[in-house]
């Protein structure tokens, strides 16, 4: 029993790298699959720039297919087709569905409902075959330039066997390279000609004006999971109408698997729970300092004051913005005694203090300490 996880680690890795390079020998012609797509999206992991007005956070229809090595739908590294295009930028599913269809390398496409917030599900079952044993599917992120979440050739069968073991794929967004926006809400500025797909990573593209751009993480938190597992016996045999009637399936349960405790160290694959929620933290973010303003000498003690301005609020506790105001005493060597210009000065900093806060005034205090050493 205990070189059983590592063997189920092994086939799962298998099942993730292998493609369809080796023929798919199992003893059963289909077996059915169920896929179940779970949202992430929430201010708590994505606070910057979170959708929440006009098109709030929320998922387009799944479009999936079972195929063989090929076909590809999408591929990390490669330009997209046309039809896949539509879909990431203007939501048409159709001619992504019909191009799959017209396909002699595809088995069958599939949809499963849009999810309409950031932390919804969805769910949709398909059949694999042995000739046809590879998954791909993609989700548009709404609203978005063209930027999506998916897999590509996920092999369903390896070797004698179907997959086993439900297992889950965190999923992080890619950019299609059809369109050069940067932000959730960018207006649509389409490249002159595609570029390849890439991952969108917590430091790229290296702009902080990115929706995506949290320098101080590693690796972006998930933004969706989905969950593809078989269907039980009982399962197959329900009719279209039963099957409609029921509603969004519901998610199927890690509990009291034995391969449970297996590490997911492997990209994308998770064998444990998958309702985890990571919070992100943002810092503060201000710009930097305006231009000294002109010497306010009143009371015969000078004072200028610069400004600089918020750009990002802290959000799920990250660091504090500095102080956005600074002090200093100007003509301060004028025929007054030193005595005289402190408390003058304090005298003038009496209306100042309903304006800053406690942090910024002991600045300014310091400044007025400091006329002793003038």
């Amino acid at each position: 029993m205990a070189s059983r996880p590592i063997a189920y680690l092994f086939t799962v890795i298998t099942f993730v790298m292998g493609g369809a390079s080796a023929s798919c020998l199992a003893p059963e012609e289909e077996m059915i699959f169920k896929i179940e797509l779970r949202g992430d999206w929430s201010p708590l992991t994505f606070p910057k720039q979170y959708p929440k007005f006009r098109k709030n956070a929320q998922f387009s229809p799944l479009v999936g297919t079972v195929h063989n090595d090929e076909y590809t739908m999408w591929e990390e590294g490669r330009v997209v087709s046309r039809d896949f295009r539509y879909f990431v930028n203007e939501d048409v599913t159709s001619k992504l569905v019909n191009s799959i269809k017209r396909s002699p390398d595809a088995n069958t496409a599939f949809l499963a409902n849009k999810i309409k917030d950031g932390m919804g599900k969805t769910s949709k079952t398909f059949t694999a075959t042995r000739d046809f044993h590879l998954l791909s599917f993609a989700v548009h992120l709404i609203p978005s330039p063209d930027w999506f979440v998916g897999t590509s050739k996920l092999d369903l069968c390896q070797g004698s066997s179907w997959l086993d073991e439900p297992i889950t794929l965190d999923l992080r967004p890619y950019d299609a390279g059809t369109d050069q926006g940067f932000m959730f809400t960018s207006p649509d500025y389409d490249e002159s000609s595609f570029k390849p797909v890439h991952q969108i990573t917590s430091t790229y593209p290296n702009h902080p004006a990115n929706s995506f751009y949290y320098p101080q993480l590693d690796q972006l938190p998930r933004i969706a999971h989905a969950t593809i597992s078989r269907v039980a016996a009982s399962q197959v045999s329900l009719p279209v109408s039963a099957e409609k009637s029921r509603g969004p399936l519901e998610a199927v349960s890690s509990a009291g698997n034995p391969h449970q405790n297996i590490p997911s160290w492997f990209h994308g694959i998770s064998t444990g729970n998958s309702n985890n929620v990571q919070l992100t933290p943002v810092d503060c973010a201000v710009t930097n300092w305006g231009a000294w303003g002109t010497c306010d000498d009143l009371c015969t003690v000078g004072v200028q004051r610069r400004y600089r301005i918020v750009q990002q609020k802290p959000l799920n506790g990250g660091r504090k913005c500095d102080s956005l105001i600074e002090l200093r005493i100007c003509n301060s060597k004028l025929a007054m005694k030193k005595a005289q210009k402190k408390k003058c000065a304090n005298k003038k900093m009496k209306k100042e203090r309903k304006k800053y806060n406690a942090k910024q005034m002991k600045k300014i205090q310091n400044s007025i300490d400091n006329l002793y050493l003038i």
